[in-house]
C-alpha cells in the first residue's frame, strides 16, 4: 500500500464516521415520526374523535382532523405529549394562510357579533367576508421557513389557533416538491374551513329567516 493510498484512507475515516452518524440520526428521527403517527391514532381513538380527514406535519408535531360534519380538531405535540382541541364550525370566525408572517389567503365570516378583543384581531375584515388571495403589492419570495394556518375563533380567552404545516430552521424553496406538497395540504384545509364558514352562514340565515 502506497503512502498516497494510506493518507487517502486516513482522510476518509472522518467522512465515513460522519455519514454513519447522520444515517443513524435520520433513522432515529424516522422512528420518532412513526411512533408519533401511531400515538396520534391511539390518542384520537381515546378521545372518541371519529374523523374523515386528517393532516399531520412532516415531523408529526402538528395535526388537524375533520369529523365530516361540523367539527375540526387541532393536534400539537408539546412537552412529550399531544394536546388536542376541538373547534365547532359555528365558532370559526376567520382562517388564513401565513407565509413567514405574511398573509397570502384569508376567509372571514360576516354578520357575527364578537367581543371587542376578537374584533380588534379581525380589523376591517370583521365587517364582511374576505375570500381568496391577498395581493397587496407584496414582494415576490422564492423561499420560506414557515407555512402556517391561523384560525380565529369566537373565544375571548383564547381566540387564535395556529397549525404549522412547515416550520424549519432553514429556508425551503417554493419550487421544491416538499413545499408544493404542504402548500397543497394547507390550501385544502383553508378551503375546507371556508366551506364550513359558508355552511354556517347559510344555516344562520335560514334559522333567522
Amino acid at each position: 500500500m502506497g503512502l498516497f493510498t494510506s493518507i487517502f484512507l486516513i482522510m476518509m475515516i472522518p467522512v465515513v464516521l460522519i455519514f454513519i452518524i447522520l444515517s443513524l440520526l435520520a433513522k432515529n428521527e424516522l422512528n420518532k415520526c412513526n411512533n408519533r403517527e401511531k400515538e396520534i391514532e391511539r390518542f384520537l381513538k381515546d378521545k372518541n374523535f371519529n374523523y374523515t380527514q386528517i393532516f399531520t406535519s412532516d415531523d408529526k408535531k402538528w395535526g388537524m382532523v375533520y369529523d365530516g360534519k361540523n367539527k375540526i380538531g387541532i393536534l400539537q405535540y408539546k412537552n412529550n405529549e399531544y394536546i388536542f382541541e376541538e373547534i365547532e364550525a359555528k365558532n370559526i370566525i376567520q382562517s388564513e394562510i401565513i407565509e413567514d408572517g405574511t398573509t397570502i389567503m384569508k376567509t372571514s365570516r360576516k354578520n357575527i357579533i364578537v367581543g371587542a378583543g376578537i374584533g380588534s384581531l379581525l380589523g376591517a375584515t370583521a365587517a364582511g367576508a374576505v375570500v381568496g388571495a391577498i395581493s397587496s403589492n407584496k414582494k415576490h419570495v422564492d423561499e420560506i421557513k414557515k407555512l402556517q394556518l391561523q384560525i380565529v375563533v369566537n373565544d375571548t380567552s383564547d381566540p387564535i389557533k395556529k397549525v404549522n404545516f412547515i416550520d424549519e430552521n432553514y429556508t425551503i424553496k417554493k419550487s421544491s416538491s416538499f413545499f408544493k406538497l404542504y402548500y397543497d395540504k394547507i390550501k385544502h384545509w383553508q378551503k375546507l374551513i371556508e366551506v364550513l364558514i359558508r355552511n354556517t352562514e347559510k344555516e344562520n340565515k335560514i334559522g333567522n329567516g
